[in-house]
Parts: structure tokens; sequence; C-alpha cells
């Protein structure tokens, strides 16, 4: 015997408690995820790359409107965020880091440019450690001045922090070049330090 199709319609009530307009709802999420996420450092790098960059010329040179170009650096539209294909060809059309360097200080990282495939002449390379030196010196006196006063201007801020970084860039160089002529020849340089071993140096 066939049920009548009202046996099976749900007769439920909803929840009392049950938001009555699902729009509604999902606007209280994604202004509670905004409110909750917030990517402080990639935000102040955008504003340095607009301020150092011409962006409706990059937007031709990425293959880019312009006008989406300028909404995805504008926090007000929401709809258009920078992808990683977009960091990918600003940065190689411009060679400027800032935008990574924001991206991945929000995630606690950091890195820095490797070495071009172009050799550098030794005595290049030992006055840009003497410059790395010189500069990181520099910038740590004034971050020391700067962190006992009451506050941090953004110009503060941006100095000390580009400066840090480009003496960390240089002293990376520095490492990678030594490694490289390390496993150029390991067998000499092993041989070496057993040498120096057996004579006690």
């Amino acid at each position: 015997m066939c049920l009548s199709p009202s046996r099976w319609r749900d007769t439920r009530r909803p929840c009392s408690h049950s938001p009555a307009n699902h729009s509604d709802l999902w606007r209280e999420i994604r202004v509670s995820n905004q409110s909750r996420i917030s990517h402080n450092h990639f935000s102040a790098a955008c504003d340095l790359f607009k301020q150092a960059h011409n962006i409706s010329q990059l937007a031709e040179t990425i293959g880019m409107s312009h006008h989406v170009l300028h909404n995805k650096f504008n926090p007000a539209c929401e709809r258009h965020n920078l992808t990683a294909h977009d960091l990918i060809g600003l940065y190689q059309a411009t060679g400027d880091d800032t935008l990574f360097d924001g991206l991945l200080f929000d995630c606690g990282l950091t890195a820095v440019r490797l070495p071009g495939a172009a050799p550098v002449v030794p005595e290049a390379r030992a006055q840009q450690a003497l410059n790395a030196g010189a500069q990181i010196l520099g910038v740590t006196a004034q971050a020391t001045t700067i962190l006992a006063g009451d506050r941090v201007t953004k110009s503060h801020r941006n100095t000390v922090v580009g400066g840090l970084w480009a003496g960390i860039e240089h002293l990376v160089l520095l490492a990678t070049e030594v490694e490289d002529r390390f496993h150029a020849i390991p067998s000499l340089a092993c041989a070496a330090d057993m040498a120096r071993a057996a004579i006690g140096a």
C-alpha cells in the first residue's frame, strides 16, 4: 500500500534561534572574519610599494588593467586581492621584494634574495661585506635609540627595517658564496682541513 506523500513531508519547525535571513548570517560571518584576521605587515608593504612605483605603468607591464591593479592595492575593494601570480609578476617587473617581505613577516617568516649567476670579483664581495657590516652597526644603533623612546614612527620603522633587511641580505650572499666555493672543490678543502689538524693549526 502506497503511503501518502504527506507522510514524508518534514513537519519539523525551524529552531527559534535560527536566523531568518541567510544573507544576514553570511554578512555577520564575513565581518567577523575581517575583524579577526589582519595583515598589518602586508598592508604596510602595499603602501610602501604604491609610493615607490607607478601602479598604472606596472599594470601595463604585467598585462593587467590599471583599474584592476589599483583596486587590488585599495583596502576598501574587498573583491579584489593580490594573488600569488600578481606578486610574482610585480617582483619580476620591479625587482622590489617589499610585498614578499610584508607577506612573509605576517606569517612569522622572512627570506632573502639569492645571488645571481654572474660571478662577483673577490674585491667587490669584500667591499660588500664591509658595507653590510657598517650598515648593520649603524641601523642597530639607530634601532636601539628608537626603542628606548616612547613610540616608533612610520618613518623610523621604514628606515630601520629596510636597513636591517639589506644588511641581512648581504650577509646571506656572503654565506652562499662561501658554501658554493667549498662545494666546488670539497676534496681539496677537506684535505686542507686535515693538513691543518695534523700540524695543530
